[in-house]
C-alpha cells in the first residue's frame, strides 16, 4: 500500500473538512427548504392537520406538529392555557396571524388549574412574535433550559406580557436573548412582593429595546446574576412599585453565572424614559464597567432611594467603573437625588441635569469599608468633595407631556457630552441635531424635527414579521460552521422528554430564584 506524504495528508485532511463542512450545510438549507406554517384557531380541531384550511385548536398540539425551521401562526381569539406550553424545539417560531392578535392566556392564582407559566422556552432560537401572554401564576413567560445550561438566540417581538402571578418574564441563563417592541405589565397580581417586569438572571448578550414596561409590582427591569454585555436602550418605564432599571441587583451565590463576583458586567442603559417609580429611578448594585447614558428620570424615589442609585449587593461587592453622562434626574419629593455606597473606584459622572426643589441636600455618599460615614451634600458640595459633575447643571430641565420632552428654553438643548457610541435618541432620531449633544432621552427642539413616540407592542402579525425575526435564527444555523451546524442537527433529533417529565421539571423550585 503507498504511503500518502505529508503534502498528501493536509490535502486529504482539506477534502474530508471541506466536504463536511458542505454536506452540513446542505442540511441547514435542507432543513429551511423543508420549513412549513402550521395554523392553530380557536374554533379549529386537533384532529385537524394544521393547514391554514384545516388549523388545530391549540398551539401545543401545533407545536407537537412543528419540526425546526416551521413557524406556527395563530389566528386571532383567545387560547385557554390550563398547562404550560413547553417549547423545546429550536429554530421554531410562533406568532399571531397577519392583522390579527392571539391571547395565551391561564389563571395567575394559586391552584390546580393554573399553570406556573404560561410558555416556558427551553430550546435555541426560538421567536415569539405578536403574541399576547397573559397570566401564570409565577410568570408569563419564562425561558430557561437549567441551572448551569444556556438558551441562546430567543427572540421576544411585539408581544404584550401582563398580569403575571409574580414576574412577567424570568429569564435564566438566557444568552443574546432579545426583548424588543413589547408592553410589559401589570405584574405580580397574585403575589407582588417579588414581581418585576423583566427580571433577567446570568445572561449574556441580552438586549432590550423599544418596548413599554408599565405598572409593575417592583423592579420594572433588572439584568443581575453576572449578567453581561447587556443592553437596555429606548424603553419606557411607568409606574414602578420598586425600581424603574437596574444594571445589577442582588442575587444568591449559587446563581451567579460562572460564579462571577459582579451582579451585572460591561452593560448599558441609554434613551430610556423612567417615571413614577417608588424607588431607584435608574442604577446598579454591585456592577462592574456599567454605563447609563441620556437617560431621563422623573418623579422616582417617590418612598426611599434615590434618583440615581449605587449600592452594594447582599454580598457586600463594591460596585466599579460606572458612567453617569447626559442624563436627567428629576426628584419631587424629598428623597436624594444621588446616593452612592462604597464604590470601589471613582464615579464618571458629568454633564447631568439634576432638580430636585424639595431636598435640601440633594447628594448622598455613604462609606463603611474603612469605618462608617454619611455625607449629604448641596450641589456645590457634591462637586468640589467628589470632583465630578463639572459640566453638569443644577436647574429645572422643563419637560412636558407623556414622553417628558424638553419644551422650549430648557436646560438640556446643546449641554450635553458628545457620546460617539450614543447615536440616536428614544425615537431613533440622530445624535446631535443642534450644537451639541442634548442630555436625557430626547434629541432636538420640542417644536421642531420628527417626533418622538412611545414604543408600541401592536405590530401587525404577519408571515413576513415571523420570517424576518426568524432570519436571525437562520443566520445563525447559515454562518455557524460545522460544530455549530452539528450541534443544531443533533438537536433537531434529540430524543423527546415524556409529558411527566416535562411536568415535574417545569414545576421544580419555581420561586427559588
Amino acid at each position: 500500500m503507498k504511503r500518502l506524504n505529508c503534502r498528501q495528508h493536509l490535502a486529504a485532511f482539506a477534502f474530508t473538512k471541506a466536504a463536511c463542512a458542505i454536506a452540513f450545510l446542505l442540511l441547514a438549507i435542507s432543513i429551511k427548504a423543508q420549513a412549513k406554517n402550521i395554523y392553530a384557531a380557536p374554533g379549529g380541531s386537533d384532529s385537524n392537520a394544521g393547514t391554514q384550511s384545516q388549523p388545530v385548536a391549540t398551539p401545543r398540539k401545533a407545536l407537537q406538529l412543528a419540526s425546526p425551521g416551521d413557524t406556527i401562526f395563530l389566528r386571532g381569539g383567545r387560547y385557554p392555557m390550563e398547562r404550560f406550553l413547553w417549547i423545546d424545539k429550536p429554530n421554531v417560531a410562533i406568532s399571531s396571524q397577519s392583522g390579527e392578535r392571539a391571547l395565551l392566556a391561564g389563571s395567575n392564582t394559586d391552584s390546580q388549574t393554573s399553570p406556573p407559566s404560561i410558555i416556558i422556552v427551553v430550546a435555541n432560537n426560538v421567536s415569539l412574535i405578536n403574541l399576547d401572554i397573559e397570566g401564570g401564576s409565577y410568570y408569563a413567560l419564562k425561558i430557561d433550559l437549567d441551572n448551569n445550561k444556556t438558551t441562546n438566540g430567543v427572540v421576544v417581538k411585539g408581544c404584550r406580557i401582563r398580569n403575571s402571578g409574580r414576574d412577567c418574564v424570568k429569564t435564566f441563563n438566557a444568552d443574546n436573548l432579545l426583548i424588543e417592541d413589547c408592553e410589559i405589565g401589570p405584574s405580580g397580581l397574585r403575589d407582588p412582593s417579588n414581581a418585576e417586569g423583566i427580571d433577567s438572571i446570568g445572561s449574556v448578550g441580552v438586549t432590550i429595546r423599544n418596548s413599554f414596561v408599565h405598572d409593575t409590582a417592583t423592579t420594572g427591569i433588572y439584568l443581575k446574576g453576572g449578567a453581561r454585555d447587556g443592553i437596555v436602550e429606548r424603553n419606557r418605564f411607568e409606574r414602578c412599585g420598586n425600581s424603574g432599571l437596574l444594571l445589577g441587583q442582588d442575587t444568591d451565590p449559587e446563581y451567579m453565572r460562572d460564579g462571577a463576583k459582579y451582579e451585572a458586567i460591561n452593560c448599558v442603559a441609554r434613551n430610556n424614559i423612567i417615571s413614577a417609580v417608588e424607588s431607584a429611578g435608574i442604577g446598579t448594585y454591585s456592577g462592574d464597567n456599567i454605563r447609563f447614558e441620556n437617560n431621563t428620570v422623573y418623579d422616582a424615589a417617590r418612598k426611599n432611594q434615590a434618583g440615581f442609585y449605587v449600592v452594594t449587593n447582599g454580598r457586600g461587592v463594591p460596585a466599579q467603573r460606572i458612567t453617569f453622562k447626559n442624563n436627567i434626574v428629576v426628584i419631587l419629593g424629598e428623597r436624594p437625588a444621588v446616593f452612592i455606597l462604597n464604590l470601589a473606584d471613582r464615579l464618571v459622572c458629568d454633564s447631568n441635569i439634576y432638580h430636585a426643589p424639595n431636598a435640601s441636600k440633594p447628594f448622598r455618599r455613604e462609606t463603611k469599608s474603612t469605618g462608617e460615614q454619611y455625607d449629604a451634600w448641596s450641589f456645590v458640595d457634591w462637586k468640589a468633595n467628589m470632583n465630578l459633575d463639572s459640566h453638569s447643571i443644577l436647574a429645572d430641565p422643563m419637560l412636558e407631556g407623556d414622553l417628558l420632552k424638553p419644551r422650549s428654553g430648557s436646560p438640556a438643548f446643546d449641554n450635553g457630552e458628545s457620546l460617539p457610541q450614543v447615536k440616536t435618541d428614544y425615537a431613533g432620531i440622530a445624535r446631535p441635531q443642534g450644537s451639541g449633544y442634548d442630555i436625557g432621552a430626547h434629541e432636538g427642539r420640542a417644536s421642531g424635527g420628527a417626533a418622538s413616540a412611545r414604543p408600541k407592542a401592536e405590530t401587525t402579525g404577519s408571515e413576513s414579521s415571523s420570517e424576518t425575526a426568524l432570519t436571525r435564527s437562520t443566520a445563525l444555523i447559515g454562518g455557524a460552521g460545522f460544530g455549530a451546524l452539528a450541534a443544531v442537527a443533533a438537536m433537531a433529533f434529540t430524543r423527546k422528554r415524556g409529558a411527566k417529565n416535562r411536568a415535574i421539571r417545569a414545576r421544580r423550585t419555581w420561586s427559588e430564584r
